[in-house]
């Protein structure tokens, strides 16, 4: 069965179009456009227009691909921005009628949930502790077989970024608001009674593929390498004081990182960093098979 996803974030628009057979996803076209639709959306609880219209053109756009290639059913779901946007459910409203497809806003529940199912489809059985960095929030689950616990922290490599990075590059007093921001979203949320430190630790999302390309030194991103690598805490650790060190012009160089991600990249590496640290996790897995993966495994087992 051809199915299709489109994943509206904080940063970027995603689409992933696949054949899935069970709980076999086969990647048929993967593609994504920066669109930053979450800008100053945690400040002003408002979308900002023209990144809106970017947006919406980007989603149609995607539609229309997922159309051409086949896709029998497709399914467009909003996170962090679609959430805390006053003007959300107005924005759903119009792509829904521009593309006849309903477009759902995920709880953080709901989108941690989907993560895990994406994050450890094709891993073997055990205990998971799977993190998706976004742009507006990040989503910690616990679970084996199926996800058991999970929080929606609103800390992104957007948000982080806007609240407390606005210098280039960050002064030492602004990455110690930063990391505090994070601290107390952990805090805030009680997690810890829910982690041991022993699970596999499996990081899904942008920011970690491209902290996991910089650990393996790539010149340019290749999803093959980067999927189911390794990187120790100590490597993260290193990646996170070098982006938080260089200016946004120096980032936007280094090839293997995406242009719509550079002025956010340290902000999302500390986020990881944080993480890590919080739990002594001694490396994170990362997963290629994040949000979309999950998203169509779950629409599969909707139809079914």
């Amino acid at each position: 069965m051809r199915l299709a996803a489109v994943d509206v974030g904080t940063n970027a628009v995603r689409l992933l179009v696949a054949d899935v057979n069970g709980a076999e996803v086969g990647a048929v076209l993967r593609d994504r456009i920066f669109t930053r639709l979450g800008k100053d959306v945690h400040r002003t609880r408002k979308l900002d227009p023209k990144n809106s219209a970017a947006t919406l053109e980007a989603i149609e756009a995607f539609v229309r691909q997922a159309r051409e290639l086949g896709a029998e059913r497709l399914r467009i779901a909003g996170t962090s921005a679609l959430r805390d946007a006053a003007d959300g459910l107005a924005f759903v409203s119009l792509v829904s009628e521009r593309t006849g497809i309903a477009f759902e806003i995920l709880s953080g529940t709901e989108e941690a949930r989907i993560g895990f199912i994406g994050a450890t489809s094709g891993l073997a059985a055990g205990s998971y502790l799977v993190c998706d960095i976004g742009g507006g929030s990040t989503e910690l689950t616990v679970g084996d077989e199926r996800p058991k616990e999970s929080v929606s922290l609103d800390v992104g490599s957007v948000r982080v970024t806007e609240s407390c990075l606005p210098a280039d590059p960050p002064t030492d007093d602004e990455v110690a608001e930063a990391r505090s921001m994070i601290e107390r979203a952990i805090d805030a949320s009680g997690f810890d009674r829910f982690v041991s430190g022993s699970e596999t630790f499996v990081g899904i999302g942008g920011t970690v593929q491209t902290v996991a390309a910089l650990v393996l030194e790539l010149d340019a991103y290749d999803f093959d390498a980067v999927n189911r690598s390794r990187s120790r805490t100590e490597e993260v650790a290193k990646i996170t004081q070098r982006l938080l060190s260089m200016r946004v012009e120096e980032i936007h160089k280094m090839k293997v990182i995406d242009a719509g991600r550079t002025d956010v990249i340290a902000a999302g590496s500390l986020i990881l960093l944080v993480v890590m640290e919080r739990w002594a996790l001694s490396e994170v897995l990362t997963s290629g098979h994040g949000m979309l993966h999950g998203l169509v495994l779950d629409l599969a087992q909707q139809i079914a």
